[in-house]
């Protein structure tokens, strides 16, 4: 039952006020047991991926978990994994590869994740002279940053910048005539981080890692 003023008055203690009122026992000690409660509604849980290492040598070991979902399917975007189930997924990348996962169960915000794992040395083609060595990246860290190329060979050079989970931020195709090229990119926009930088020459990718300050 409930008084006028909506307070309960379906309680077992009552203590005489020294007015001498009778009040229920947990208003005279300060508390209403009639509270009005408002439930408090999160957000619905998002797949996530997460991952053991994200630039690694060929071969190497990698360990992907999935979580915010009780079903998990994994595919890879160059057919290597596919519908993979399990909250776990092993691999061992020869080349930089997306994984993507799925996730049911639940109800979801986002059913969907992936991370893409960077394979240093990333060989695309056949190329007689390596060229991770000749490849720079400064400053880094930094806040701005210039690719720099030094070797012989000429021809098309791709650059591109990636965040750590796959965007991609800047991507240019250059013709290199000389020795050495030097290419700035406009990085001022970008917030602090890690980022991957890719470049294409002779039928070879490398990655290299950059921090922006």
């Amino acid at each position: 039952r409930s008084s006028a003023n909506g307070q309960s008055t379906g309680v077992t203690s009552w203590l005489k006020t020294q007015a001498g009122v009778w009040t229920p026992y947990t208003i005279e000690l300060g508390a209403n047991i009639a509270m009005d409660i408002a439930p408090i509604v999160g957000m619905k849980p998002s797949v996530q991926v997460s991952s053991s290492a994200l630039l690694v040598n060929p071969g190497q070991q990698v360990i992907l978990n999935g979580r915010g979902a009780s079903i998990f399917v994994w595919n890879a975007d160059n057919g290597s994994v596919v519908n993979y189930t399990g909250p776990q997924l092993i691999v061992n990348p020869i080349q930089t590869t997306t994984y993507i996962t799925t996730g049911s169960g639940l109800d979801l915000c986002n059913n969907t994740a992936s991370t893409t794992i960077f394979v240093s040395g990333d060989v695309v083609g056949v190329e007689e002279e390596p060229i991770e060595s000749q490849i720079k990246l400064y400053p880094n860290p930094g806040k701005a940053l210039t690719v720099q190329i030094q070797n012989s060979k000429t021809g098309m050079v791709k650059i591109a910048l990636q965040s750590i989970t796959g965007q991609v931020h800047h991507s240019n195709t250059l013709q290199k005539s000389t020795d050495q090229l030097e290419y700035p990119l406009n990085v001022s926009e970008l917030p602090a981080g890690m980022y991957i930088i890719s470049v294409e020459q002779a039928g070879r990718t490398v990655h290299r890692k950059w921090i922006k300050q």
